[in-house]
């Protein structure tokens, strides 16, 4: 998958890998070692047990193929970039908020609407529809009657909120300060002279 800003990658050389030949006895048998330079080829070339070259176990801390940590990333600067659909989720103010309160743990609709406050039930449906498909809520639904329905953060989501939280707690800071300057910017949206 190609993101914004990606260089072409470099062409690779090409190697052409053999299959190993198999023994009926002992399984796969290493090719002979090429002749050395020389031109004498060895009298027993030297052959590691098949097992021996086993590869180590992969480290739990790598991260995997196909995994976040694994996939591209974007540009925000590049126009055509989905990066910028992602910034538009996250400076959504009702995703925060809703992020925000689902960082208490998983809460259903109403509880949601009731905490959040002055949005509207059409509004929070369509973000937490918008939230969990771009992969940052999860929606479970218990078979009761009637049908529960849960929220929660993903893995992706907590990661998200770890980030807003100092931008939370910056505006949550200066609030006042930016009141001010709006006030003194005026009702006509002129700056008072100095």
């Amino acid at each position: 998958m190609k993101l914004c800003g990606e260089k072409k990658a470099p062409p690779i050389h090409q190697v052409t890998l053999r299959k190993p030949v198999m023994s009926a006895a002992s399984g796969p048998i290493a090719p002979p070692a090429p002749a050395p330079a020389s031109g004498f080829a060895l009298a027993t070339p030297p052959q590691a047990h098949p097992r021996a070259a086993a590869a180590a176990p992969p480290d739990p801390a790598a991260p995997r193929a196909g995994t976040v940590a694994t996939m591209p990333s974007g540009d925000a600067r590049d126009p055509h970039c989905p990066t910028r659909q992602v910034l538009d989720r996250i400076g959504d103010k009702w995703a925060v908020l809703i992020l925000l309160h689902l960082a208490d743990g998983p809460r259903r609709f109403n509880a949601l609407r009731h905490t959040i406050g002055g949005i509207s039930q059409k509004m929070l449906s369509q973000v937490l529809k918008s939230l969990e498909r771009d992969g940052l809520v999860a929606r479970t639904v218990y078979p009761t009657t009637p049908v529960a329905v849960d929220y929660a953060l993903t893995g992706l989501g907590e990661g998200l909120i770890d980030r807003l939280r100092p931008v939370i707690g910056w505006a949550e800071a200066n609030v006042g300060a930016i009141m001010a300057a709006r006030a003194a910017f005026g009702a006509e949206g002129v700056p008072p002279p100095a």
